[in-house]
């Protein structure tokens, strides 16, 4: 029996188990408490309504005491800990933090409130007020003043600012409040993304929201060398891609290295073709890049988009151009018109495959004998 006991506390199954059997109580649970409790303690440090008491068994805990509220008994045990270093490191996590915040909004002022704060603020105790109002989110409070002060300040470890965490979360409302309180939407994280690179895996109403002021960032790379565009593609978002593209997204930036050399192609903007041909582009085409030509239907489609500066020989992410697409898709009208306007035949993908070793792969001999018209290299 015992060897059994043992083994299982070897496993996550067992730590479930000991954890669910043991006594010990969550430290950091708040609780509805009252001041008197706290008559008889010593008091290690205090900020504002912010207190780190010592108990006479050596042991921590930190309490709120009523920083926006009448009653003189109300107060939240935050935090417990018979370690002072665990205990004063989280009295600094919360003492700039919690008390100011729960004076600006005081219906965060409740058991249920305060631990979500408290919760968030131990996975993010770099945020600001102005994060924390974003995320909860405390959409009426923006024009606060301390809050407005810090409106454009960055997590200091991911370099998020207020409004790219609301644009994360989806939250149109607040986005909305954000960028009525003055964001700016040139920001850039530590990892080079805008504020559109975070928009594009939410919806095409963040997007209109942010491009009605601003499209400045709208095609920078970030440090992957992804645009947001190239987002939009990768977490398959249709209606986020065609927001980009009327918002004047350039179809004909590649996903590249943002340290490579710059892009020479030049730009091809496709919002009056979208305003005039919303429903022309396979959507389902779009989570693997390219340009509006790797997802085009028609050969009409092609021509104009083609007329429009779309660069024939863009690559996705699976180094395909629009005509190894369209060989893969079987579409013989949409090859001949990429052909007919010089599309390159002999261009490998990732695999080193041309169009005409996929048109042969996948037996298709009316493209296979279109490429061979038009000069395709079989010695490829």
């Amino acid at each position: 029996m015992t060897s059994w006991l043992g083994s299982i506390g070897l496993t996550a199954g067992g730590l479930m188990l000991r954890n669910l059997l043991s006594s010990e109580p969550n430290p950091n649970k708040v609780l509805d408490v009252k001041s008197v409790q706290y008559s008889d303690r010593n008091v290690h440090c205090r900020d504002d309504a912010l207190v780190l008491y010592i108990s006479k068994n050596n042991s921590y805990e930190i309490v709120l005491q009523r920083p926006c509220t009448e009653t003189l008994h109300q107060s939240f045990s935050l935090y417990r800990s018979k370690e002072l270093p665990d205990a004063e490191i989280r009295f600094l996590q919360l003492k700039d933090k919690l008390p100011p915040l729960i004076t600006i909004a005081k219906e965060v002022y409740n058991l249920n409130g305060i631990q979500k704060l408290c919760d968030i603020l131990r996975e993010h105790p770099s945020w600001t007020l102005a994060h924390l109002a974003a995320y909860f989110p405390l959409n009426d409070h923006f024009q606060d003043p301390l809050i407005l002060s810090i409106l454009n300040a960055p997590d200091e470890n991911t370099g998020i600012s207020p409004l790219q965490l609301a644009v994360k979360n989806g939250n149109l409302r607040t986005v909305q409040q954000i960028l009525a309180a003055g964001a700016s939407l040139e920001h850039l994280d530590y990892e080079a993304n805008t504020v559109f690179h975070y928009a594009a895996a939410t919806s095409k109403e963040i997007i209109q929201a942010l491009s009605a002021l601003s499209t400045k960032c709208l095609n920078l790379r970030n440090f992957k060398g992804y645009t947001p565009l190239h987002m939009a593609c990768l977490a398959d978002k249709p209606d986020c891609v065609k927001a980009l593209l009327r918002a004047g997204a350039d179809v004909n930036i590649a996903a590249t290295e943002a340290t490579s050399s710059p892009n020479n192609t030049p730009p091809g903007y496709v919002i009056d073709f979208l305003q005039d041909h919303p429903n022309k582009l396979y959507a389902q085409d779009m989570k693997f890049g390219g340009t509006p030509l790797h997802w085009s239907c028609s050969r009409e489609v092609i021509n104009t988009l083609v007329d429009m500066g779309c660069d024939i020989d863009s690559l996705n992410f699976d180094k395909r151009t629009a005509l190894h697409v369209m060989v893969l898709r079987h579409r013989l009208d949409c090859v001949v018109a990429l052909l007919s306007r010089g599309a390159r035949a002999d261009l490998g993908d990732k695999e080193g495959n041309t169009p005409l070793h996929l048109a042969a792969r996948e037996g298709n001999t009316a493209v296979v004998q279109a490429l061979i018209v038009f000069g395709a290299d079989l010695s490829y």
